[in-house]
């Protein structure tokens, strides 16, 4: 699984078995043996309509903030698949949270957006070393990488990756 928490963030990736009988049981696993926060995770789907409800603690809790998580989840637990699909989002936090302090943001639309960049292919190659580099063009025939969030395929050859630690800061080349 691959995080990624926006443009200057540096991504996280955690890798754990595939566990469980729905897509939801696998997220649950994996949040619970890489990112060591509880987290709950419910999903329904129909005909024309998805929807889901992702529940996580707040890291550094102490032992009330255990007692208000499990209270919370068996609240969630509560909702059925029909509800999910049929109530909107404050109904759905109403019909479950109605006794509990609830703040609800204001929403902000779901786009496609990635962050991947040549750019950053390139400062992941700087990290790496020009030495490592160097030896992966020698055995690859030239650095090949795949953004797992949209798909995009970059492509450096030799040439690419000499510029890359070639190039000084400002991003123009050192006189030869």
């Amino acid at each position: 699984m691959t995080i990624d928490t926006g443009p200057g963030q540096d991504r996280y990736q955690g890798v754990v078995e595939l566990e469980g009988s729905t897509l939801a049981a696998a997220v649950d696993t994996y949040f619970a043996r890489s990112e060591q926060l509880p987290t709950r995770l419910w999903l329904a789907s129909g005909p024309s309509r998805a929807a889901g409800i992702l529940l996580q603690a707040l890291p550094g809790g102490d032992a009330s903030d255990v007692e208000s998580w499990r209270r919370v989840v068996l609240l969630a637990e509560t909702i059925t698949a029909a509800e999910m699909l049929a109530l909107d989002g404050k109904e759905v936090l109403r019909r479950l949270f109605h006794a509990e302090d609830v703040r609800l943001f204001e929403p902000e639309p779901l786009r496609f957006e990635c962050s991947c960049s040549r750019e950053t292919i390139e400062a992941l190659l700087r990290a790496f070393g020009r030495e490592e580099a160097e030896a992966i063009v020698r055995e690859e025939g030239g650095v090949h990488a795949t953004c797992e969030f949209c798909n995009r395929r970059f492509e450096l050859d030799a040439v690419d990756v000499a510029t890359v630690f070639d190039a000084n800061v400002g991003g123009t080349s050192t006189p030869q």
